[in-house]
């Protein structure tokens, strides 16, 4: 029961998310042209998510170690507040985007997939992963999605982590408008 109450407790505490991109955000593939242009696929269902974390004036960002302009332009579309690239020291990252941001890392959520991952799991306050994350990572996050990467294990987070805050009925309501 205490777990449970702690659980409900980094949930509601939750005023920013935060998101790794490959295998996260995408399913992990990175596909190249024959000009050497790489390629990644983002699910439109996290894209639904994450706008709606947006309309909400929850902010959400990227940190992520790879460098690419269509994880800046598609983060840019969904209305992130910052896209950190480039970052090997995850955890490093995830604080100086929290001192920036005006957000102790308590309040903030950190979705990763792999063992890179897991200082910034550690340090946020609600830590998720894709079902087909690393084994070490399934074994110190709060939440394990029940879908993959890159096929809606975001929305999935997402939406679970509204709905404890009970902000997901909002969402639902603004469809009705």
């Amino acid at each position: 029961m205490n777990e449970t109450k702690n659980l409900v407790a980094k949930v509601q505490a939750v005023r920013l998310f935060v998101f790794d991109v490959d295998g996260v955000l995408t399913d992990g593939h990175i596909v190249f042209d024959a000009q050497g242009e790489a390629f990644k696929l983002f699910n439109t269902k996290d894209g639904l998510a994450l706008n709606a974390l947006a309309a909400l004036k929850i902010p959400t960002a990227a940190i992520t170690g790879r460098t690419s302009p269509m994880v800046l332009k598609r983060c840019e579309e969904l209305g992130f507040l910052v896209v950190m690239q480039g970052q090997k020291k995850k955890a490093k990252a995830l604080l100086r985007l929290c001192e920036e941001a005006g957000v102790e890392p308590s309040a903030c959520a950190f979705m990763g997939d792999d063992v890179n991952d897991l200082p910034a799991l550690r340090l946020a306050g609600l830590s998720a992963c894709p079902a087909d994350a690393a084994l070490d990572v399934k074994g110190v996050v709060d939440y394990v999605a029940t879908l993959k990467g890159g096929e809606g294990a975001v929305r999935e987070f997402v939406e679970w982590a509204l709905r404890g805050q009970g902000l997901w009925e909002k969402v639902l309501a603004a469809f009705e408008e």
